[in-house]
């Protein structure tokens, strides 16, 4: 039995704790945040406990794992707290607001022999799995060209996590993660290798942190991934992966597709369904299962130098963009 603490029960951890009920040998053990009677409600919905106190419910005998869900600015702050405690970490994304910080939270984990990894939910789950092992596999040919989307229209609020600097805010941090972690993912997977160089143009909203950033990101084996995330407009949010025999599309909501279409070099269309168990979520705290029972540090689906690479473009961009 995998017992989980967690910290920050906002909506993203709700979801989270949801699906750990799908998984009979993980169980949600104890809660904390800010707001104790908020707290202590989310944990009355999971048969958990709250506690006053993130640092002292990280040190608890009862907690095996500590989950973060708060916004990407206390990340690091948060993970310390369970670094303090001896205890292994599952952090939502951006696993920090920039690389530097990112790195060296990394490094103190990994010289304390505790295993960290940064929620991205899609490297595990059955739709991304088949992805991968589709261009592993060669099905489509040598991939030339990705292209994807994740935009969205909130409500304009200077104070919400989504445009806060201070909360670290911005389409980059929140979802243009996605579309750059997950391209890299499958550029990997194809065989194209990192990052050469991206081209960009952007915008900002009022309180300075960008609001819409669209691209390019060029690869050493010559494919680019064209890229837009947005906080002020609507898309397909679909991924499309293009290559010379053949192509892959992820459907609507690419980063957590239950539905892809392929062709391969003979035409032949194949429409598949991928299920999830719960919600998606489940197979990330899975992960974080296999990793502690083999030991390891970090997960191979999900490295720590993933982790970074994704961050150093994110920095660069946002320092190109001006932002906040």
């Amino acid at each position: 039995m995998l017992r989980w603490g967690l910290i920050a029960p906002g909506g993203i951890a709700g979801k989270f704790a949801d699906a750990l009920t799908a998984l009979p040998d993980h169980r949600l053990t104890r809660v904390a945040g800010r707001d104790f009677g908020r707290a202590q409600a989310f944990a009355a919905r999971f048969g958990a406990q709250a506690v006053a106190d993130p640092a002292q419910m990280c040190a608890m005998d009862d907690v095996d794992i500590v989950y973060v869900a708060s916004p990407h600015s206390a990340h690091a702050e948060q993970a310390r707290l369970a670094l303090a405690a001896g205890k292994p970490v599952l952090c939502e994304k951006s696993l920090t607001p920039d690389r530097a910080s990112s790195q060296a939270l990394c490094e103190d984990f990994r010289g304390r022999g505790l295993f960290l990894m940064e929620a991205v939910w899609s490297r595990f789950q059955p739709g991304w799995r088949r992805v991968i092992d589709l261009l592993q596999g060669g099905s489509i040919g040598r991939v030339q060209r990705i292209h994807s989307s994740f935009c969205m229209k909130p409500a304009y609020d200077p104070r919400s996590r989504l445009f806060d600097p201070l909360l670290a805010g911005g389409a980059l941090l929140d979802i243009g993660i996605y579309n750059l972690s997950l391209s890299q993912f499958a550029m990997q997977a194809a065989g194209q290798g990192g990052v050469t160089r991206f081209d960009i143009d952007g915008e900002l909203a009022p309180t300075g942190v960008e609001q819409r950033v669209e691209g390019a990101l060029f690869f050493e084996g010559g494919a680019r991934a064209s890229f837009v995330c947005r906080l002020d407009g609507c898309s397909d949010n679909q991924m499309l992966i293009e290559a010379d025999a053949g192509w892959i599309r992820l459907h609507s909501g690419f980063w957590h597709a239950q539905q892809l279409s392929w062709q391969s070099a003979d035409g032949a269309r194949q429409d598949e369904a991928h299920a999830f168990l719960r919600n998606g979520m489940e197979y990330e705290a899975q992960a974080c299962a296999e990793a502690l029972r083999q030991g390891w540090l970090e997960h191979p689906l999900m490295p720590h130098a993933d982790t970074l690479a994704t961050l150093a473009l994110i920095d660069a961009m946002r320092a190109q963009l001006g932002a906040r």
